[in-house]
């Protein structure tokens, strides 16, 4: 009887109790998980998200519509957020996320299992007034954010394990410069129909890193298409990285690592001088059609150029190392160059060592004029080991040349001019049964020649050459 009693007072005091509790907790769980369905509780949480986002970002943010469901999905729709101009800097037509809410909110580092992104567009703009890019003024706000909280903690880094990004737009404008017609402007341009995955997306301190997988996109203007990229991408406040690059832009091909360093974000508004690059290539692949789209120049090479390298330096300042570079049908250059000046070729100093050069003259005509093509095609095969330093059209030439005339030294300047015949050359030059005659079609007049001695003269045809000699022949 003790015992009856004893589960009849459990049951009566204890479990009854907790059955409904229960049951009242599940009846609350319902009523919140209906609330939080219904339009008005939906445009309640659009205002409070909205005004919450702009307090934290100190951006005006917009959102469209907001759907939670079941406490591990969260869909917004055209969410806008605008600079401090107005512009409307980056919107996204659809955001769908995938979490785990306990996982989310107990986790030591927070993550989200997958978004989707549908037609994200990013638009960022150098302001006239200030020279600044528009998005830099976000990542301050998220910088003072991160500084103002305790970085320290845990919660200082933020995961998603994939993105699925669909049909995005990015966009770049500088308000600064004048547009550049008829190639890719480098201050003005737009990839559109950007599809691709990522994966390891992460957000620690003011460190933010994402590895991309088969990204697609087109350039806007040019039409020039990336087919694929993979790289992880890293970006700080000082460095922006890409390992493990392998990208197929048009009919070209690049890989491996790049890296652009800058003392703030605001130095990539003047990228040429400001950013120093750092770059290993490994059998990169480039087409000069593809080329030409940057630098008009190469428009009519027709040619493939496969490149190892290891790259430094600003673009004003860039510098070559280990360098080997085919090109041609049978041509190799392995050496260094520095370029000073570029991408202005016609001001570009170049200062560069070849430990070897080989080529012929079919390889080498296309990128000499029409009198020098057919001095050139003399020649056949051209090997040289020396030095080129100057400019491209004032230059010294110092090395050993190996040719299908003869062997030649030289240590000598060439200025070459519009018109050959006020072109000028001046130095020390030596040869070794070098077929003259043949160069300058008097063939049944000046044979082979050894000599070794100076030269000073201008033109370089028979007809317009004047020279002063002083030789031992």
């Amino acid at each position: 009887m003790g015992l009856n009693k004893t589960l009849q007072v459990i049951k009566k005091y204890l479990i009854k109790p907790l059955l409904w509790l229960v049951v009242l907790l599940f009846c609350l769980l319902s009523i919140f998980i209906l609330a939080i369905r219904m339009p008005t509780f939906q445009n309640w949480a659009v205002s409070e998200i909205a005004t919450y986002l702009t307090k934290l970002t100190k951006h005006e943010v917009k959102v469209g519509y907001i759907r939670i469901g079941w406490f591990d999905e969260l869909l917004l729709e055209n969410v806008s957020i605008f600079d401090r101009q107005k512009n409307e800097m980056i919107k996204v037509a659809s955001l769908r996320a995938d979490f785990d809410l306990v996982e989310l909110i107990s986790n030591a580092e927070p993550v989200i299992t997958e978004v989707w992104l549908d037609a994200p567009n990013v638009a960022n703009i150098v302001m006239k007034d200030s020279g600044r890019l528009n998005i830099n003024e976000l990542i301050d706000a998220f910088g003072e954010l991160s500084s103002s909280s305790d970085t320290s903690s845990a919660h200082s880094v933020f995961h998603i394990d994939k993105v699925h990004i669909s049909n995005g737009t990015y966009s770049y404008f500088d308000q600064t410069e004048e547009l550049i017609p008829d190639q890719f402007d480098y201050y003005h341009f737009t990839l559109d129909k950007i599809f691709g995955e990522v994966d390891k997306l992460r957000i620690a301190g003011d460190t933010f890193e994402i590895n991309v997988n088969n990204l697609k996109c087109i350039d806007k203007q040019t039409q020039l298409k990336v087919h694929e990229l993979d790289v992880f991408y890293r970006l700080s406040a000082n460095a922006m990285e890409f390992q493990k690059l392998n990208a197929h832009i048009g009919d070209s091909y690049v890989k491996d690592y790049l890296e652009f360093k800058y003392d703030s974000l605001d130095d990539l508004t003047n990228f040429n001088e400001k950013v120093r690059l750092k770059a290993h290539l490994d059998s990169s692949i480039f087409s000069s059609n593809d080329l030409a789209l940057f630098a008009p120049a190469l428009k009519d090479y027709n040619e493939t150029y496969t490149i190892w390298t290891d790259l430094s330096g600003e673009v004003v300042d860039l510098n070559f190392k280990n360098l080997t570079l085919n090109f041609g049908k049978n041509s190799i250059l392995k050496g260094r160059i520095g370029f000073k000046g570029f991408p202005n070729l016609g001001e570009t100093f170049v200062d560069s060592r070849f430990h070897t050069f080989k080529s012929n003259s079919k390889d080498l005509e296309k990128y000499v004029g029409s009198y020098a093509k057919t001095v050139i095609s003399k020649f056949g095969k051209i090997n040289y080991i020396g030095t080129f330093v100057g400019f491209f059209n004032d230059f010294v030439a110092k090395g050993e040349f190996e040719t299908g005339l003869g062997n030649l030294k030289s240590d000598i300047n060439i200025k070459i001019r519009e018109d050959e015949k006020h072109s000028q050359y001046e130095g020390k030059i030596s040869t070794s049964h070098f077929l003259l005659g043949k160069l300058m079609n008097q063939e049944d007049k000046i044979g082979s020649i050894a000599m070794d001695g100076t030269i000073k003269g201008s033109g370089f045809s028979y007809a317009n050459a004047k020279f002063e000699l002083n030789a031992n022949i």
